[in-house]
Order: structure tokens, then sequence, then C-alpha cells
């Protein structure tokens, strides 16, 4: 054979040799998937080397992933970044805009939580809160009188207003005689009165009439009242009343408005008074439209601060909790090789087929220096 045709075919079965090789042995960390058997007999290397160690790289990923890559320290760090906190914060703001945008109520929110929530449901809980926060603070209060119960600033603030609650009394007084009905009962009572004082006051009633007997005694009782003597009298009469009064017990009070459904009553005109089912379908656009722009500059950055400061104090709890070791290796475990070969391949693809050249290189060398070998020997 010529000299030349020689060195150049044990060149390229070198190399083919040489890059075969290297290929095969690629393949061969990921194939055969499975072992492959013949009877009996299971063919050696099979299967390939990462499904036959896929336990194992399970485990070891597991604990890089664990032990180096997402740690607590690593994560307090990360939620406790201000740009992190202020990315969460600009997200949180966009879904309320969202929220807005589209109408949403309060009642729309709690239903995406809850999908059997019911308005109706909401009130009678809130009015049975009431009724036993109410029955709580009477039975834990009820041996108290209203002045130890009451705190000192409404005390006073009690008393100051005596002087206006009584001229305030007195207007009512005046504007009553002066209304209809008032000279109405004014007029039967002077009426009947007068009967009572025989021939001189059925005289005086039959000379100035039911109409002029009020007519005459009104000014008098309005002079009466607008005096000054009246309102300290009045005033003085009240006062002693808020002493008497202050130093009742609630029992007692309670007893006086002789209604056993006090609490329950009370508890119902609170809840009528908040009207939460028109809070609830309202549009949170117009129930927070005054302080929206405070909720989404203010409130949503301090909120997000204060719960990623309190989940950093407890991120080593919650790792341990979430067992980020177990689940890491149970999610390799049960990864598909095929798609873990095509995600190392595409990776990799070019260093692959270097390896693969480099084989054939190396082959083809090899076969150049068998070549010379024969030869020389020859």
């Amino acid at each position: 054979m010529n000299t030349g045709l020689l060195l150049i075919f044990m060149v390229l079965i070198g190399a083919l040799i040489g890059g075969m090789t290297n290929f095969l042995a690629i393949k061969m960390l990921f194939r055969p998937y499975e072992a492959v058997y013949i009877g009996k007999f299971k063919l050696p290397f099979t299967p390939g080397l990462i499904p036959k160690r896929r336990a194992e790289l399970a485990e070891q990923l597991g604990r890089v992933v664990t032990d180096y890559l997402v740690t607590s320290d690593a994560l307090e760090q990360k939620v406790l970044e201000p740009d992190f906190q202020q990315k969460i914060s600009v997200m949180i703001n966009q879904q309320i805009d969202q929220m807005i945008d589209h109408g949403y109520t309060l009642q729309d929110l709690i239903l995406k939580i809850n999908p059997n929530f019911k308005a109706s449901d909401l009130e009678q809980e809130l009015e049975q809160t009431f009724e036993k926060k109410i029955k709580r603070i009477y039975e834990k209060n009820k041996h108290l009188t209203i002045s130890e119960v009451l705190p000192n600033e409404l005390h006073e603030v009690i008393e100051s207003q005596l002087p206006e609650f009584t001229s305030y009394v007195i207007q009512q007084i005046d504007q009553y005689l002066t209304s209809e009905e008032g000279q109405r009962k004014i007029s039967e009572s002077a009426s009947k009165f007068l009967q009572t004082q025989g021939f001189l006051g059925n005289m005086v009633s039959s000379y100035l009439g039911e109409d002029g007997l009020a007519e005459k005694i009104t000014p008098a009782i309005k002079m009466f009242l607008s005096s000054n003597e009246t309102h300290e009298s009045i005033q003085k009469l009240l006062e002693k009343e808020w002493i008497k009064f202050k130093e009742k017990d609630l029992e007692s009070i309670r007893e006086l408005a002789i209604n056993i459904d006090l609490e329950e009553r009370i508890a119902h005109y609170i809840s009528n008074e908040l009207n939460i089912k028109n809070y609830l379908e309202q549009p949170i656009g117009e129930l927070f439209e005054d302080q929206m722009a405070k909720l989404k500059e203010e409130w949503v950055p301090k909120v997000v601060e204060f719960a990623f400061q309190k989940l950093s104090l407890q991120m080593s709890t919650l790792l341990e909790q979430l067992n980020l070791f177990d689940l890491v290796k149970q999610e390799v475990e049960t990864f598909d090789v095929s798609r873990i070969e095509r995600l190392v391949l595409e990776i990799t693809k070019r260093e692959m087929n270097m390896i693969t050249y480099l084989g054939a290189l190396l082959g083809g060398f090899i076969g150049l220096i068998q070549g010379v070998l024969v030869l020389l020997i020859t």
C-alpha cells in the first residue's frame, strides 16, 4: 500500500474511533433511560450514568440548594433590601389600581376569598359580637357607679355643658308653649282649674274663653322661663340630678330600663348605624377616595416593610416548615430524564461538540503515530 494512503487511512480510523468514543460516552451519561436486559442478564452500563445515579443526584442537589443557594440568611437579606420592598409595593399598588379600574367593591374582594360570603351573615355576626361585648362590659362593671365608669374628662365635659343644656331645655319648653298643641294644653288646664274655683272661676272662664285664657297666661309663663332666676333654678336642679345619677351603679340603672333585650337593642342600633352593607357594596375607589393617595404612598410601603421584617425573623422556621431539601429531592427524582438531557445538551451543546471533535482530533493524531510506527517497523 502506498505510504501516504496508509497514513491517511490510519488517521481517519483513529479520528473515527476517537470521535465516536467521546460521542458515545456523552450519550451514555443519559442513555439508556432504563436498564436493558437480555433474558435475565442486565447489560452493563445500563441505565445511563445520570438515570442510574438520579437518587444520589437529587439528594446532592437538595443539599446544595438548602446549604449554599437558598439559605435563611440569604433570604433574610433579600426581603430586607429596600429595592426589593419597593418593587413589591409597586406591584401591590398596580393591583390596587386594577381593582379600582374594574370598579371592585369590598364585597367583590371578600367573595374572591370566600365565595359563600353573605352581607346579612356578616351583619348578624357583628350584632352578636356587639351584644356579647356589651354584656361582658356590663357584667364586669355592673357594681360600679356611673362616676367610676365614666372617665374624668367626660365628667368635666358633661358638667361644663349643663348651662347650655339648661338653656336648651327652657328653649324647648318655650317653643312648645307657643305651638298649637301647647296652647291647647294651656287652655284645657286653665279651664279645668277655673271650673274648680266656683262661681268666680266659671265667670272668668266664660268671659275670656279657652283661647283667651291661653293668650293671657302664655306671656306670664314665657316671662317666668326667660328670667335669670328660673335659669339658675333649673340648672341647680339638673346639677343635683346629675350628682344623684353619678352615684347610681350600672345594675340599678339597668333595672330602671326594665327591658331584658336592652343589649340586643343597643347592638342592633349600632349595627344599623354602621350600615355595613352600604360599605360592602360601595366601590373601593369611592370608599377610600380621600385616603387612596396616602394608602398607596405611605400605608402600602409601611405594611410591606413591617411584613418583611416580621418574615425575616421567622425565615429559619419557615424554611424548616417548607422542608426545602425534601422538596428539591422529590422534584429531581420525579423529573423526566429526557428533559434533563435536553436541558443539559441545549446549554452545553457547543462544549459537547468540541469534546467530540477533540476525541476525533486525538484519535486522528494517535492513528498518525501508529501509522508512522508501522512504517518504521516494516
